[in-house]
């Protein structure tokens, strides 16, 4: 790391830490106000349904990075006014995020749809803050007229082609494409490492945080065939919830050599301050697991990993494999859901393309449009897009033994392939589509 990037790295904490300290402050002094002006009980608990939406003004932002769990704290807030909740299915706003008591949306300049990643349209086109009680939440979405449209989920490796796959839903001009929304992070952060909400309730929420997600949408000229929701990495544990409360759903699971996705998160790491932490300085004590509570980690294997990286790539090889983990599990209880390999879709775009639509349902003559997507940079405007990348890290860094060591061992701990089986160039894990 150059010597300018080291500064403006100890320059994004410091001016992180003293956010997070004003934030704080100001806070505290607000909530104050707002109990002098009687605001503050009808912001935590609404007297009537129709006027429980909270909308807010945004004084400043900031997080550390684009990529750390989104939460209320990303921003500094001043009242506005409260609304009737049907203020929510405007196109303009959007839900954030989901907290342990509140839903948060965002009312955003621009379009957040269909966007590379709809966390950073979200963020930076955020004008308006909105919060609801989760109770309210609820009732929004139960309102909601049940949406008849499909659901698609491509659930994935994290840097394994996902973000390629969804822009080929996008290009056939007949999905509404939602990619990597972090109430959904939340969700099952609260879910299933907090353990806030169990059974039922847990089921509820995660249902209703989706039908919003999914709510009726109007930017498109054609009718919608599907919405695509693609989670990040982090949300594989909630595989078999999503099949429980979305049965008609069609499930994909994108993945690579866990090795190829390892080099890959590590030079996307220098595109994010957060990992720029621990790749850099991996030695402070319980780093690994401070920075996987920003990012809201909810595998139990991950959560309580304290220990030091014993590699450079370890992380991405660790996340690949819990990925994977939770794919394999969830295909033995039955579930069906769809592998897609990362060099199929790139080296036989046609038929993998043909299979994946046809899987979906979808017109044979959508294929043409959807193809186009695969001869582009999915992520070309975002800050991990390939020619970003290779001026951050030049030269990628290297596949040592000492790391094929860590990677067979975690393979082993985890109960899945390691390195020596995806040697083969054919290799593929369970029921994924050949081309």
């Amino acid at each position: 790391m150059s010597v300018i990037s080291e500064l403006h790295l100890v320059y994004s904490i410091i001016r992180w830490l003293l956010y997070i300290v004003f934030n704080k402050i100001y806070t505290a002094l607000r909530n104050i106000k707002w109990r002098w002006d009687a605001i503050y009980d009808q912001h935590q608990d609404p007297d009537t349904y129709e006027r429980c939406a909270h909308v807010m003004t945004i004084l400043y932002k900031y997080r550390l990075d684009d990529w750390i769990n989104a939460k209320l704290d990303d921003f500094i807030l001043a009242h506005d006014r409260f609304e009737n909740p049907d203020f929510i299915h405007r196109d303009d706003v959007s839900l954030y995020a989901i907290d342990s008591t509140h839903a948060i949306f965002v009312q955003c300049s621009n379009s957040v749809y269909q966007k590379n990643f709809f966390i950073l349209g979200q963020y930076y086109g955020a004008e308006k803050v909105i919060t609801m009680s989760l109770k309210y939440f609820n009732q929004l979405a139960e309102r909601l007229e049940e949406n008849q449209t499909k659901i698609i989920f491509i659930h994935n490796q994290g840097r394994c082609g996902s973000t390629l796959l969804t822009s080929l839903f996008k290009e056939t001009g007949r999905c509404l494409c939602i990619s990597e929304p972090h109430c959904y992070n939340n969700v099952c952060y609260n879910i299933y490492t907090k353990r806030l909400w169990y059974g039922d309730r847990a089921k509820r929420i995660f249902r209703n945080m989706v039908r919003v997600l999914c709510k009726p949408y109007h930017e498109l000229d054609n009718d919608v065939l599907a919405y695509v929701i693609k989670p990040t990495a982090l949300s594989m544990p909630s595989m078999e919830l999503t099949r429980e409360a979305f049965p008609e759903s069609t499930l994909f699971f994108m993945y690579r050599d866990p090795t190829a996705m390892s080099v890959s998160l590590r030079r996307a790491g220098e595109a994010m301050n957060s990992l720029k932490l621990l790749y850099h300085l991996p030695n402070i004590p319980n780093i690994v697991s401070f920075l996987l509570s920003l990012y809201g980690h909810v595998d139990i294997n991950f959560c309580h990993w304290t220990c030091e990286l014993h590699a450079e790539l370890e992380l991405g090889y660790r996340t690949s494999c819990m990925t994977m983990y939770y794919y394999l599990k969830n295909l033995g209880r039955g579930i069906d859901i769809h592998g897609v390999r990362y060099l199929d879709l790139i080296n036989s775009k046609s038929t993998m393309t043909r299979l994946i639509l046809d899987i979906c349902g979808f017109p044979e003559q959508l294929s043409s449009k959807a193809i186009e997507a695969l001869e582009k940079d999915s992520q070309k405007t975002s800050p991990v897009s390939r020619d970003a990348l290779k001026v951050l890290m030049p030269n990628p860094p290297k596949v040592t033994t000492e790391f094929l060591q860590v990677a067979r061992k975690m393979a082993d701990e985890f109960g899945v392939p390691g390195p020596d089986e995806w040697k083969e160039e054919s290799f593929h894990l369970n029921n994924s589509l050949i081309p």
